[in-house]
């Protein structure tokens, strides 16, 4: 299993089925799921044929989300896409997200961030 980094831009708490295939599926890279973020929320969304889980952020900033990934308006979220995430166990219920890839319609897969850095701006996305 990935060893948890001290430096983690994002903490999510997650209460994951102990079942083989779950432990499993946790230490792959790219899992995916559904991204939403809004005012106060950040929450990423598992679903089946993997397990019904939904992920809730202990720690992160509306605005520096805002700088590496474009949002949109209309809703109660300011984010609502398709992503693939990797994390780092901290412990039990605890885990670090490591990496983010987002899918954008306009532009496919961007990378976020990966391995705790942030990859790109919202400017560096669109050109």
């Amino acid at each position: 299993m990935r060893q948890a980094i001290q430096k983690v831009v994002i903490k999510i708490q997650a209460e994951f089925p102990s079942t083989l295939s779950s432990d499993e599926a946790v230490e792959q890279d790219n899992i995916p799921c559904l991204l939403w973020i809004g005012e106060a929320d950040f929450q990423l969304r598992f679903f089946k044929p993997l397990f019904d889980v939904t992920a809730y952020a202990l720690s992160w900033e509306q605005s520096k989300i805002n700088l590496v990934a474009p949002a949109y308006a209309g809703t109660n979220f300011t984010h609502s896409n398709f992503a693939m995430d990797t994390l780092s166990k901290i412990d039990r219920n605890r885990f670090g997200l490591m990496a983010l890839p987002i899918f954008y319609p306009e532009t496919g897969w961007e990378v976020v961030f990966e391995n705790r850095d942030k990859a790109k701006t919202v400017n560096e996305v669109r050109q």
